[in-house]
């Protein structure tokens, strides 16, 4: 907070307000129901996010480096590619949705295991990972057990 926490809390109550703003005009007013809440509470997150950032840049106390100049439009890209494949495999999958419970439960894990994996290889594809530093993580969180 750098002791000045006014900005902070002005920025959370922009956040508060978005999500509730959002929650009523999506959830009630458009009746999407708790999709519209959903999407509410992540564009209230995005919002408290990007106002910190902003903030903490125009202090100077952000400065994107290069690498992270190269790899957020990377890692974007890979987000919208995997929006796109969840997408379609929730089309592909309808049928399966209004089915018993089984066949709803392999149906919403085959969409999970889609979209993870077409971000994985998109990102890989795009540069916005690479193998080595993958294999490097994955080394660190197996010695920290």
């Amino acid at each position: 907070a750098r002791q000045d926490t006014v900005p902070q809390v002005k920025i959370a109550f922009v956040a508060m307000t978005t999500n509730l703003v959002l929650t009523f005009l999506l959830g009630i007013g458009l009746h999407f129901g708790y999709v519209g809440v959903a999407a509410a509470t992540s564009t209230a997150g995005w919002v408290n996010a990007l106002l910190l950032m902003t903030l903490l840049y125009r202090r100077g106390h952000f400065v994107p480096d290069p690498r992270t100049k190269r790899v957020v439009p990377r890692i974007l890209a890979a987000a919208l590619g995997m929006g796109l494949v969840l997408w379609a495999m929730e089309k592909a999958c309808l049928p399966l949705f209004v089915g018993p419970f089984l066949a709803r439960s392999l149906a919403l894990l085959l969409v999970i295991v889609a979209g993870a994996a077409a971000y994985a290889v998109l990102a890989l594809l795009f540069g916005a990972a690479r193998w080595r530093e993958i294999k490097e993580r994955l080394a660190l969180m197996g010695g920290s057990s």
